[in-house]
């Protein structure tokens, strides 16, 4: 059993700001996630997640927005099996949701966290086809993988 160890030292200014959360629907973003949205921000997973949690109260028909971060665990995983127990894990507000979409990011390689472009990849259940929406063009590769 894995148990977190706490070292008491003195906070700096970055960490007071990482301490400040926001709640919306039972998840906690931190404040520095939610400042991204103003201009001229690069938006982080969090942030995406959080803006996706936005619009899943707001489609119609409901969708079903895969946390990124999620996402990005699901492509570190390279067996079939690990991946589908973890998939089947993966449990969406209901049945009604017949869209589910994620961002997608380029990096190299998920452990790095060094992407700088997010991408859309939406599948329709029903349909079983999955459409990728790249705002420039150069995120496939991410996409196929993802897909």
């Amino acid at each position: 059993r894995l148990r977190a160890v706490r070292r008491r030292r003195a906070p700096d200014a970055a960490a007071l700001t990482m301490a400040s959360e926001v709640n919306y629907r039972g998840d906690y973003f931190a404040t520095s996630d939610v400042q991204l949205f103003d201009a001229p921000n690069w938006l982080n997973d969090r942030a995406l997640h959080l803006g996706f949690k936005f619009l899943e109260d707001d489609l119609s028909p409901p969708w079903a927005f895969l946390d990124p971060a999620v996402y990005g665990f699901l492509m570190t995983l390279d067996d079939d099996e690990d991946l589908r127990d973890v998939a089947n894990g993966v449990d969406f507000p209901d049945a009604s949701r017949r869209v589910v979409a994620t961002g997608v990011n380029d990096a190299a390689a998920v452990s790095t966290a060094q992407g700088s472009h997010w991408s859309l990849l939406v599948y329709w259940v029903d349909a079983d086809q999955a459409a990728h929406f790249d705002s420039m063009g150069c995120n496939q590769r991410a996409a196929a993988a993802a897909a």
